[in-house]
């Protein structure tokens, strides 16, 4: 996977699989997007 690809996996894993579990503390959202 290129680096791109693999930032791209990682905001749709924190977009369709973290903010329907209704997270909005927005640390934990940043701490999941390192």
């Amino acid at each position: 996977m290129t680096a791109f690809n693999f930032e791209q996996a990682r905001f749709n894993m924190i977009e369709q699989q973290i903010r329907p579990w209704v997270v909005l503390d927005q640390r934990v959202l940043d701490t999941i997007a390192r």
